[in-house]
């Protein structure tokens, strides 16, 4: 099953994004429009935490659920514990996306999904809707970025910044998927 493409804009920035159900995963086919005269960064990986340590997993999505029936997926950068202390500063990573580029990429989650975090006090559910969020951070000093590669992808580390500039890009779309919520 694929939805029908669906766009979201703000400043300039275009995101097109269609849902692909195949059997064990959801692929999120994404491209990002940059219409602006400034780079923009494009949050489109994730975190994952091994015994071996932590890498950046570059087709991941993060998994949400919202009542009554929408599975959230989601890549961008999600609000800083505020109780946490850090020795040093958290860094966020991105992809740069030129004045006027254009940017493509394809994240997935696993069939069925599981709800990230804390347990949630619902049955399983079969979710009806489905949403896309996807975080881009327009280029600033503030950011001073960093150009590395990891895993052969080249990206770039941003100062704590990058939270309080990010601009989240939103879709949703009638699009079943089944989700385990505990």
């Amino acid at each position: 099953m694929t939805s029908k493409e669906m766009i979201a804009k703000v400043d300039g920035i275009e995101m097109k994004a269609t849902f692909h159900g195949q059997k064990d995963r959801v692929d999120v086919e994404v491209t990002v429009i940059n219409a602006t005269q400034i780079s923009i960064y494009v949050t489109d990986f994730a975190f994952e935490v091994k015994r071996e340590g932590v890498s950046l997993r570059f087709d991941r999505l993060w998994v949400g659920y919202m009542a009554p029936e929408t599975a959230i997926l989601a890549s961008r950068l999600f609000p800083l514990d505020t109780t946490v202390r850090r020795a040093h500063p958290p860094d966020a990573y991105a992809t740069k996306v030129v004045p006027n580029g254009t940017y493509r990429s394809t994240l997935h989650a696993s069939i069925p999904l599981h709800v990230e975090g804390a347990q949630l006090q619902v049955p399983d559910v079969d979710c009806a809707r489905t949403r896309f969020e996807l975080g881009v951070i327009p280029d600033s000093p503030e950011l001073t970025p960093i150009a590395m590669t990891i895993d052969g992808k080249a990206v770039f580390r941003l100062s704590t910044a990058a939270w309080r500039l990010q601009k989240v890009l939103a879709v949703e779309a009638d699009f079943n998927v089944p989700m385990i919520t505990k």
